[in-house]
């Protein structure tokens, strides 16, 4: 999630990447829309104890739909959406 962010332009997600940005075809635009909580999804994901089977599962399938919302700027899905879901409400 933090190279997507860094790839698509967030200034705060390149400072946390040492390695090479992603090179992908990204929706920049719905990604930058998103920026903040696909960090806050990136930091979920990133933290201590379990994650949810659910919420990865969703990840999984945003980080791979290649038709996806993250790739396709007229993708059907919302972006904003779909990281609200993989993330439990606390």
């Amino acid at each position: 999630m933090r190279r997507i962010l860094a790839a698509a332009g967030d200034p705060a997600a390149v400072a946390v990447i040492t390695a090479r940005p992603a090179r992908l075809p990204l929706a920049r635009a719905a990604i930058r829309q998103s920026a903040g909580p696909l960090a806050v999804l990136a930091g979920y994901l990133a933290g201590p104890g379990p994650v949810p089977a659910r919420g990865v599962a969703m990840v999984s399938l945003l980080l791979t739909d290649g038709a996806g919302p993250l790739y396709r700027e007229a993708s059907a899905e919302d972006l904003g959406d779909l990281i609200g879901a993989a993330v439990p409400r606390r």
